[in-house]
This record gives structure tokens, sequence and C-alpha cells, in this order.
């Protein structure tokens, strides 16, 4: 596949742009409350501000916000976006 980094278009394999996938959680509270169960079901799982990001790669985002909804973490916005092919 073809995309457009900050550095330019590259040339990549659709199962790296995949990997690269991430759902991006706006949480609707002025801190970040636990996240622990979220961290157990995706490791990968990073916070930064006010923002918490998911590695999804092929998996679809309703079980990630399903999981936000037991953990009654309250969810602002979402979307899915990412890494720019230029970062690594």
């Amino acid at each position: 596949m073809l995309v457009r980094g900050s550095a330019g278009p590259t040339v990549m394999a659709a199962e790296r742009l995949i990997a690269w996938r991430t759902l991006q959680i706006v949480v609707g509270a002025p801190y970040l409350p636990q996240v622990q169960e979220l961290r157990r079901i995706y490791p990968g799982l990073r916070v930064a501000d006010g923002r918490i990001a998911l590695p999804l790669g092929l998996d679809g985002a309703e079980p990630a916000l399903a999981a936000c909804a037991a953990a009654r973490l309250p969810v602002a916005a979402t979307w899915i976006e990412y890494r720019d092919a230029g970062s690594g």
C-alpha cells in the first residue's frame, strides 16, 4: 500500500498498516480514572493528555468501548487513528 506520512509517501505491507491502527478515546472527566481493566485487555494501551490510545489491529472498536462502559469510564469522543508512517 502507498501511504502518505509526515516523511512523504511510503510503500508498506497492509499488515504493517493494520498493526498501527489505534482507537483514540477522549475521556469526559477532568482526570483519567483507573484503567487497569482496559490495560489487561489491551496491554499496549497508552494514556496521555486526557486521551487513551488502544492498539486495535484487526479488532473492532466495539469491545474496547464496551469495556469502557463496564468500567464506567466517561467517553466524550472516539476515532480511529494510524501511527504516522514516518514515525517508525
